[in-house]
């Protein structure tokens, strides 16, 4: 897992998942209420607050959701799911807060694919990962530094 910080209040996350053929992966996150989802996007809304979660990959899937409440372990909550086939996949998924990305788009290309946001004040970022391998680039307003294993603090 790969993930890129940008100020204020979105995070990208590049998964890597290799499972055997004939199987189910899941990505999931928990939450404190029911997500919305529309297409390829979920939103979870909570106390004056809202986080946007976008699937930029894979492009097929199915997202559900799943309710804690009747689980003896949980006095609450629900989770997020992302279902897809098992086999060689990369996921990649774009969060924001509170209208942190007013757009999200695919970027890069199969080897190094990403995705291009542009934040509430105006600037526009595109990050690419390598599919197969750690690190990749992060290029904010046409200036480009390269991602490589550890932090990057810009």
């Amino acid at each position: 897992r790969e993930m890129v910080y940008l100020e204020a209040d979105v995070v990208i996350v590049f998964d890597r998942v290799a499972t055997a053929a004939g199987t189910t992966q899941t990505w999931q996150i928990a939450a404190p209420t029911q997500p919305a989802i529309s297409g390829n996007t979920a939103t979870i809304t909570n106390a004056g607050h809202s986080l946007r979660i976008t699937r930029l990959a894979p492009s097929a899937g199915t997202m559900s959701t799943y309710d804690f409440r009747g689980e003896a372990d949980f006095t609450g909550g629900w989770r997020l799911d992302e279902t897809q086939a098992g086999g060689d996949q990369r996921y990649l998924h774009v969060m924001a807060i509170d209208g942190a990305a007013t757009s999200t788009t695919t970027a890069g290309d199969a080897t190094n694919p990403g995705a291009t946001v542009t934040l509430r004040d105006g600037r526009t970022v595109t990050v690419t990962f390598h599919r197969d391998s750690i690190g990749g680039s992060l290029t904010i307003d046409g200036v480009t530094t390269a991602l490589t294993p550890g932090v990057t603090a810009i």
